[in-house]
Parts: structure tokens; C-alpha cells; sequence
């Protein structure tokens, strides 16, 4: 008999290539890296989590300060599956760029497949990332009828971009949602007071449920390190360019659940006209997101923030609530607003052009103070972004000069040379050389 040794040689060459490639699969399974969620304990109103991880990322984790969130209404029924979504968005990033598997018992269904959406709403952001990650899990379980048609829930700061974002849907009564832990770091007690406060009287006048949350979830994971590890890439800072849309969206789903929203309003920072931006919350990123049937809109994103302060005097007028706007950047105390920083004055600026009064807003300043707001255009850097709101306000101004010249104290904002201010360098202002916070 006769045998065909190229055959046989192909054949052994085939079954070779097959072995190595199993070797091969075998070896990237052992490297792997994994996120092990063990348990979801449910106590009252508080969640936590316990995790392993794999030793690769103990940098990145910080494995003593394990993710705690507590809410204003009691979770201790919402099924796993929906109160794991918070751990996993507030990691979301991480989970992409260090390609981790996420192993756990069950997910919901809706979340399950907005996870490789998302994945490629960050890859259209910043292409120059590897973005991979994948969720394993025993069951996916579906909740998407649980919501009830109209309910639905805001992201409340009492800035101007959630208070338009009140203005345009009041007749839904969106329920507000706060999150202390944010913005506002859990140590800094009473601002939190003050923009609860705000928030409530706000809420209290339109017969508007509040749903507050505390979360340690700016520090479960090293956001220096990742800011580091992963500077080339981005423009910013890890919390601002990738983690903070998805990380406060997550925190929502067991109050989407339990309240059976169909609609989460994400009040936009950016607008239409902003091209190339590159920032954590942004529609092609948060309008992937989906839990329990509840579906993402980044509202108010076609309008201008002078627009959005207009929309909100209009509000005003019409309603006749009183309205406090808190857009200080400042730590503050006690008032919403120091009326000294950029932003105050910006927003002064802006409600001038609108033909109101700044006090009635929340911003006790005088005439002299407002002309003395070009002094500190004088000497002061100012973000980029802010010198183009200061220009839109000076166009809007310069639409009605004949009104505006009257007011002594702000006629000095339509002859300002704001393209002569100087700039801030934003990665500057938040981190320093070596990706610590200033």
C-alpha cells in the first residue's frame, strides 16, 4: 500500500497548527484578566459589593475602599442583576481599555447588550484606545417591561444646564436625582446641604419627588493612576474624558427599577455646535446606555447655554416658581453662589443679556461688582469654552444696544476684547505632571 507522504505531512502540520492555537487560547484564558463579583449585599437603603481581582490591576482598585452607595429609598428588593450595574459603570472605561472579563451570576438583559454599544461610542471618541472587555454571565435575565409609560427622572444640580433641562419636561414631573460623591465630594458636608436644599425647594414647587445617593465611587478605583497609565490617549483627565457619564448614569438603574422610569434626562454640558469633543458624558456615549427598559437622552444638547439660561427666564415668567440657580465652582458653605469665580460671572452675564435680574436667580451682586468683572478679564485666565459664552452674550447684547447702553454698569461687556483674555490650559488647572490632583 501505498502511502501519500505530502498527505500525511499536511495532516500532521494541520493537527500541529490546531494544538497551538488551543495552547495559545489556553494561555490567554490563564492571562486573562477577571473581575470577580462574589456578593451584592442589600441592606436597607445601602449597597455594597464584594470583588476579587486579578493582582494585575491592584493598582488601579483600591481594594480597601470597596464601592459603598446609599440611597434615599430602600433597595433591599431590587434584583441583583439591576443593583450590579452601578459597580460595573463606575469601572466601565477600565473594563474596556484593560480588556477585563466581568464574571458574575446574572445581568439584566437591556444593560448586557448596551455594554458593547457603548464599547464603540468610546472607540468613535478616542480611536487611538483598545477598547475590548467582555461580561460573563450565568443568566441574563429581561426587565425591559418594567417600566411604566411617562415616568421619568433628571440628573438635578440646580445649574443651568438641569434646570432647563426642568423647564423643557415639567409636564412629566421628572423626579429628581442628586449624587453626593460627585461633584461634590462626600467630605464636603455642607455644600452638599446647600444643593440639597436647592434642589428641594425647587422640587417642592412643582410637587416633584427627590431621590438622593451617597457614593464612594470616585474612590473605589485609583483615578490618578489611570489618569497616568493612560496619558497619550487622554486630553483631559480619567474622570472627565471616560468615566463620569457612565459612572452617575449606573447609579440610577435600581431607582429606575424601583420607580419603573421609562426616561433618564442626563442635562448636556456640550452643545451641537461643539465639534471633536472628547468628555465621559456625551450623546453618542450616553444615549448607548439602557437598564430595566429605561433608556438615556442627553437633553438639551441643540441648545446653546444661552439658550438654556433664556429657556429658564421664560420658565420663570410663565410659572412664576423662584428658581435658584447653583453653578458655583467654588466650595461654598453656605450660598449657592460665591459670585466672584468665572462661571458666577458668566451666568450673571448671561441672565443680563436675557433682560433679568441676576438676584432674583440666586446672585446677590451689585452694580459696581458687575463692572468690575472686567478687571478680572484683565488679569485672570479663563477656559477657551468660557470665552466663546462671553462672546455669545456680547452678540446677544449687541442685538439691542439702545437697551443695554442704559445699563451703565454692563454696557462695558459689548465693547470687550474677550479674544485678548488670557487662557487657561484645562489639563493644567486639574492635574499636574505627574497626573495628581491640584
Amino acid at each position: 500500500m501505498k502511502i501519500n507522504e505530502e498527505k500525511v505531512i499536511l495532516e500532521e502540520n494541520e493537527v500541529s497548527t490546531i494544538i497551538k492555537e488551543k495552547e495559545k487560547k489556553g494561555i490567554e484564558r490563564e492571562n486573562e484578566k477577571k473581575i470577580l463579583v462574589k456578593e451584592i449585599k442589600k441592606i436597607g437603603t445601602q449597597i455594597s459589593y464584594d470583588y476579587e481581582i486579578d493582582r494585575s490591576l491592584v493598582s488601579l482598585l483600591h481594594m480597601d475602599n470597596k464601592l459603598k452607595i446609599d440611597y434615599s429609598i430602600p433597595i433591599e428588593d431590587v434584583p441583583d442583576e439591576i443593583a450590579v450595574i452601578p459597580f460595573i459603570t463606575g469601572i466601565l472605561p477600565m473594563i474596556y481599555l484593560e480588556d477585563i472579563t466581568v464574571v458574575l451570576d446574572r445581568i439584566d438583559k437591556d444593560f448586557y447588550e448596551a455594554f458593547d454599544q457603548i464599547r464603540e461610542g468610546y472607540k468613535k471618541m478616542l480611536p487611538k484606545g483598545e477598547w475590548k472587555g467582555k461580561i460573563e454571565a450565568k443568566e441574563i435575565i429581561d426587565h425591559s417591561k418594567n417600566p411604566e409609560n411617562g415616568k421619568s427622572s433628571v440628573f438635578f444640580s440646580g445649574g443651568v444646564d438641569s434646570t432647563s433641562s426642568l423647564a423643557t419636561h415639567i409636564k412629566e414631573k421628572p423626579e429628581f436625582i442628586l449624587i453626593w460623591g460627585s461633584d461634590i465630594l462626600q467630605n464636603n458636608e455642607k455644600s452638599w446641604e446647600t444643593a440639597k436644599q436647592i434642589a428641594q425647594n425647587t422640587a417642592d414647587q412643582f410637587g416633584i419627588n427627590t431621590n438622593y445617593i451617597s457614593s464612594n465611587f470616585r474612590f473605589y478605583l485609583n483615578e490618578n493612576a489611570l489618569t497616568t497609565k493612560y496619558r497619550e490617549l487622554l486630553p483631559v483627565s480619567w474622570w472627565y474624558d471616560v468615566q463620569h457619564g457612565a459612572a452617575l448614569l449606573g447609579h440610577v438603574a435600581p431607582i429606575a427599577y424601583k420607580k419603573k422610569l421609562a426616561v433618564h434626562y442626563i442635562p448636556s454640558s456640550y452643545n451641537i455646535h461643539d465639534k471633536n469633543v472628547v468628555c465621559a458624558s456625551y450623546p453618542t456615549l450616553d444615549e448607548k446606555m439602557k437598564f430595566c427598559g429605561c433608556h438615556i437622552i442627553h437633553d438639551g444638547f441643540e441648545m446653546t447655554r444661552l439658550e438654556k439660561v433664556k429657556n429658564i427666564c421664560d420658565f420663570q415668567k410663565d410659572s412664576k416658581p423662584k428658581i435658584t440657580l447653583r453653578v458655583c465652582c467654588t466650595e461654598r458653605e453656605e450660598e449657592a453662589n460665591c459670585c466672584k469665580c468665572e462661571k458666577c460671572y458668566r451666568t450673571i452675564g448671561e441672565l443680563i443679556a436675557c433682560k433679568e435680574d441676576p438676584k432674583k436667580f440666586g446672585f446677590p451682586i451689585t452694580e459696581k461688582e458687575i463692572r468690575d468683572i472686567k478687571k478680572f478679564f484683565k488679569k485672570e485666565e479663563v477656559q477657551g469654552t468660557a470665552v466663546r459664552h462671553w462672546k455669545e452674550i456680547q452678540n446677544k447684547m449687541l442685538e439691542d444696544q439702545k437697551y443695554f447702553k442704559k445699563l451703565r454698569y454692563a454696557k462695558w461687556i459689548m465693547k470687550f476684547n474677550f479674544d485678548k483674555t488670557k487662557r487657561k490650559d484645562f489639563k493644567k488647572e486639574m492635574w499636574d505632571e505627574n497626573g495628581e490632583k491640584i
